[in-house]
């Protein structure tokens, strides 16, 4: 579909509960979309989390989740995963102002 719409020029987005969850979010991304609409409540931590990949990493990614061979598989990679970039992005917000940290 992503393929079909860029060669007649037309914009594809995804709307609901699959653009707020983090990990369909990053396969999404990594299968090429770019546009997503997702309900406030959701956008922090998509936007937090999904700001540690590159665009570059994206089809690394993809290639990771297509080399898995099972569903289970795939679950328990991007939870993986998930949980190093909620780290990595937890780590990257530093101290807060006055000097407290977190």
């Amino acid at each position: 579909i992503l393929r079909a719409a860029a060669e007649l020029e037309l914009p594809i987005s995804v709307c609901g509960e699959m653009a707020g969850m983090v990990d369909s979010a990053l396969v999404l991304a990594a299968l090429g979309l770019r546009s997503f609409s997702i309900a406030p409540r959701f956008l922090p931590e998509i936007k937090l989390i999904v700001s540690q990949v590159k665009a570059a990493e994206l089809a690394d990614l993809r290639e990771a989740i297509l080399q898995r061979t099972s569903p289970g598989e795939v679950r328990v990679f991007l939870e993986t995963l998930v949980e190093g970039l909620r780290i990595a992005a937890l780590e990257n917000l530093g101290p807060r102002p006055g000097g407290d940290p977190l």
